[in-house]
């Protein structure tokens, strides 16, 4: 039997069924519940592709989610039914007090995840208008630590989408978010921001 994911957020508790997988930077580690935490119902998800990377020629280079970018971030995000998930361990360059992952790039996370959700729910670029935290539990940092960022849709109102997000550490939520993102048009987003969709691949995991 392939090892369960099991995964806790703000919006409820899910256990994944993974297919261990070697990527550029690992296995994805597993997380952990009680036992009596985990009778969620199994789901699977499929990792998003970046749109993004055609444009590595053309400078490319975002903090959060650039894969050549030495001093960013390097997310990768998952599509998990009506949620975009990322998992990220953050190493000690990130902290801002001793081995406690700095709150600046816990806005970082929660920002980028709710923009990857844009892509690839609404097929189109956007922009952050408002981004609230509430840090609810200092975040360890160190090469063994896994967090899990998870963003989804409250609301949309014509151009604008309401957003909650967490960021989980070993199945206990640590920092919620409520963002807005105001949405261009695919017009807009395809000549100014050279955006030609978001898809997934067709493995699960």
């Amino acid at each position: 039997m392939a090892p369960r994911l099991i995964i806790s957020d703000a919006f409820g508790i899910f256990a994944h069924e993974l297919v261990p997988k070697q990527t550029t930077t690992g296995s994805i580690p597993p997380l952990y519940l009680p036992p009596a935490l985990q009778k969620r119902q199994i789901k699977k998800m499929k990792k998003i592709t970046n749109p993004f990377l055609d444009l590595i020629g053309k400078g490319y280079n975002c903090f959060a989610c650039a894969p050549n970018n030495p001093y960013g971030l390097k997310m990768e995000f998952y599509e998990d039914g009506d949620d975009i998930v990322s998992f990220w361990s953050p190493d000690d360059n990130y902290q801002g007090w001793l081995k406690t992952l700095h709150g600046g790039i816990q806005a970082t996370l929660i920002d980028e995840c709710a923009g990857w959700l844009i892509s690839r729910k609404f097929q189109t670029s956007g922009m952050t208008t408002n981004l609230n935290i509430k840090y609810k539990k200092p975040i360890p940092t160190g090469s063994d630590v896994t967090l899990e960022i998870r963003t989804r849709v409250k609301q949309v109102k014509r151009n604008f989408v309401f957003m909650e997000a967490s960021i989980a550490h070993n199945g206990e939520v640590c920092s919620t978010g409520e963002l807005t993102f105001y949405c261009f048009t695919k017009e807009v987003a395809e000549k100014e921001f050279l955006f030609r969709g978001c898809e997934v691949e067709s493995e699960e995991v």
